[in-house]
Formats: structure tokens, C-alpha cells, sequence
């Protein structure tokens, strides 16, 4: 996963990197393998890694070739080969076969509106000291996690809340009536949490942080990318190029790579398209004790049919209650999902056999897999009936 923390103060003379330490420490589990930090009188940045890309010398921070600009990234940039001949004929000097190194490079290329450029799921901080400006940003769909306080001394951000709060620096109260639209809708909305001085980063945003303050730029806008019935010819051929070139990059790693598999429809479709790219995949499936849930028997009928290699755990009520309470923490918030606990207990079991796990997470909210998702087809189709009313008729 790998996980960020930081902290950047308006006022140099007020910087205090006392806690960035106890910062990354709430963040550990997120990158056992390294830790890496930077600071000067304006800031405090602290890294954790998970070792999946160029793991012997991929350690982060990661510099500039006259280090005066600094990167902590937490993500994979999928498209980052396409980039290095192309940097590296403009002089450009790469220290590591890191994929979040590219970062670097293109801002010195291009500014901040490389970011437009990239093609993967990351959270990243970039500094850059020579003009005493900072950068964080969010993928375009918010696949990586990260938050923010800002008051008017500075702005703390991390990967995780927990990371944030440790700073000792954020009053946690509770956001007002988010309890109640949280059990209501199952998420607390307009990228607010449950505590009212911390935010999260909306998915395709960045913050340029300065000492005259944050200014926030969206780079990607969802609503501009609507497939054209009449130019993309056949949605079938172009859904399934898209996932399996999807799948393929996501399968770039230096490390032992699995899926997990429900023996449903997305994680199955996942796991039997990566198979194509290394036969004999190890899957990891859940099972349950109470047949009505339990579905490990169409798990291991695709793994057997595709010769995936299969693994297999299975829990009981007991061992979901005790670990709830954990996975809470982890969350930062109330689980509206109960597989949330069954995912982390098979992560831990996976562990043993892998580092990265693809799933078929995402899948329901891009093809509107549960009825509740036709809502907003449905008020869409309303609201192009409003536009098209003649005036003076919207009844």
C-alpha cells in the first residue's frame, strides 16, 4: 500500500517536525518494509513503503539529480515506461527503476500540469524547494486515499486520518449530523469525514501550497469522458479491450502477485484475465460456514477451469467479532460493509503467499451492480427531460 504524512506551515519560522515521527508510526502498516523522511524549517514529510516496485532501490523520499525537489508517492504509474526514453533525452538522470520517479522528472519538464500525463492510481507530495512550493494530489478516482486539515498555521495531510491526528495538532471533534448521513447512506458525503477539521482530497484534485496559502485545481473531469455509441462501435469489444489492458498493467509488479476470488462475477472475470498473463495465479477465496453465503464452490470451479492455483480460508462468527473492532480502526470510521473484515482476514492470510492482491473492487459502481446505482441513471434521464421541457413547462 505504502502511506504518506506531512505537514507544510505558511509561516517558516513555525515549522515543527517534533511529531512527524509518531505521524508515521500510525501509519506503519501501511509500508513495513522502509521508512523515509525530509525536513527543513517549512516541512515535515514521512514515508512508509511496500516494497513492489524496484524494491532494492526504490526507497522514498525520492529526489531530483541536485535533490531540490522531493517526492513521497504512494500508488504504481502504470504508464511509466513510455516516459523515460523521452526524459532521459532531455538530460534527465534516473537514480532508481522506480515507477513514481517519472514524477519528478515530468514536473521539471513540464510543471505541475504533467499530471495530466499519468496513467495509474497514486497519492503523492511533491516539494519542490527551490521555489518553496508543495503539490499533493489524488488519482483521478480517488483509488488511493488521502486527507487533509488545513487552519491557518499550516496544512497536515496523510494517507490515513490517524495519521493526521497524531501530530497532536487537530482537535478531534465529531462533524456535525454525519452519524446520521452516514447510517442513512452509507458514507459521509462532499468529502467530509467524521471528524470536522479533517477533509478528504477529492479524486482528481491537487493542492498547490505555498506560504500565501492552498489553492485547489481540479485536472480530471469525469463527465468528459462519455463513450460515443456511434464512434466506438461495439461496446462489448471496447469494455473488454479496456479490462484487459486494465488488468495487464496492474500486474506490473517485482513481487509475488494473486487475486483474490469470490466466485462472483467481477473478481472471476479479473482473476481469468490475469491468468492469460501468468498461468498457474495463485486466487484466495473467503468461505463461510452458513451455506446461504457461501459461494468458495464457484471460487474453485473457475480456478480449477482456468488452472489458477487455489487457497482457501474460511470464518466463523467468532473470528468476525474479534476482529471487527481492528478493521474499524484501520477504516478510521464505522464499516458500512461487512466484507470489509473478511477481505482484511484474507489479505492477512494471503500474505503469506503474496504481496499484491487484484480484486474486482469498483466493478458494481462502474456497471451499476446493485439497484441503488440506477438511481442516479434515473435522475440523469430526469434531469434531461427538465432540460428539454419548452418554456414555462417543467410539470
Amino acid at each position: 500500500m505504502c502511506g504518506i504524512v506531512g505537514k507544510y506551515y505558511f509561516n517558516k519560522n513555525a515549522g515543527d517536525s517534533s511529531d512527524i515521527d509518531a505521524m508515521m508510526q500510525a501509519i506503519y502498516h501501511r509500508g513495513p518494509d522502509s521508512s523515509g523522511k525530509y525536513i527543513n524549517g517549512r516541512a515535515a514529510l514521512g514515508f512508509q513503503r511496500l516494497s513492489i516496485i524496484d524494491t532494492v532501490s526504490g526507497h522514498q523520499p525520492l529526489y531530483n539529480e541536485t535533490k531540490t525537489i522531493v517526492l513521497l508517492a504512494n500508488g504504481e504509474i502504470y504508464n511509466y515506461k513510455e516516459f523515460v526514453p523521452f526524459l532521459e533525452s532531455k538530460g534527465h538522470v534516473f537514480s532508481t527503476r522506480s515507477d513514481c520517479e517519472v514524477i519528478i522528472h515530468l514536473y521539471e519538464e513540464y510543471g505541475i500540469e504533467f499530471i495530466s500525463k499519468l496513467n495509474g492510481m497514486f497519492a503523492f507530495c511533491l516539494y519542490d524547494t527551490r521555489n518553496d512550493v508543495m503539490f499533493i494530489a489524488r488519482d483521478r478516482v480517488g483509488i488511493k486515499p488521502l486527507y487533509y486539515h488545513l487552519n491557518k498555521e499550516a496544512i497536515i495531510f496523510g494517507s490515513e486520518i490517524k495519521g493526521i491526528l497524531a501530530s497532536g495538532e487537530v482537535v478531534t471533534e465529531e462533524a456535525n449530523d454525519c452519524l446520521a448521513e452516514y447510517l442513512c447512506f452509507r458514507y459521509v458525503a462532499n468529502f467530509r469525514t467524521f471528524f470536522s477539521s479533517v477533509n478528504a482530497l477529492e479524486p482528481g484534485t491537487y493542492i498547490k501550497i505555498s506560504p500565501n496559502g492552498c489553492t485547489f485545481e481540479k485536472f480530471w473531469d469525469l463527465s468528459k469522458y462519455v463513450l460515443n455509441y456511434a464512434q466506438d462501435g461495439d461496446l462489448v469489444e471496447t469494455v473488454d479491450a479496456a479490462l484487459t489492458a486494465s488488468v495487464q498493467r496492474q500486474m506490473m509488479t517485482d513481487v509475488p502477485l494473486g487475486t483474490q476470488l469470490s466466485g462472483g462475477v467481477d473478481s472471476s472475470l479479473v482473476s481469468k484475465l490475469a491468468a492469460g498473463y501468468s498461468p498457474g495465479l495463485k486466487t484466495f477465496t473467503v468461505s463461510f460456514f452458513e451455506s446461504a453465503y457461501d459461494e468458495s464452490a464457484y471460487a474453485r470451479l473457475l480456478a480449477d477451469s482456468a488452472g489458477l492455483e487455489y487457497h482457501q480460508i474460511r470464518v466463523d462468527g467468532k473470528t468476525f467479532a474479534d476482529t471487527l473492532p481492528k478493521v474499524i480502526w484501520y477504516h478510521d470510521e464505522p464499516l458500512c460493509h461487512a466484507n470489509s473484515v473478511h477481505m482484511y482476514l484474507l489479505c492477512t492470510y494471503a500474505r503469506q503467499f503474496v504481496t499484491v492482491l487484484l480484486t474486482g473492487e469498483g466493478a458494481d459502481e462502474l456497471f451499476a451492480g446493485y439497484p441503488r446505482y440506477q438511481i442516479c441513471r434515473f435522475g440523469d434521464a430526469y434531469n434531461r427531460i427538465l432540460c428539454k421541457a419548452p418554456s414555462g413547462h417543467t410539470d
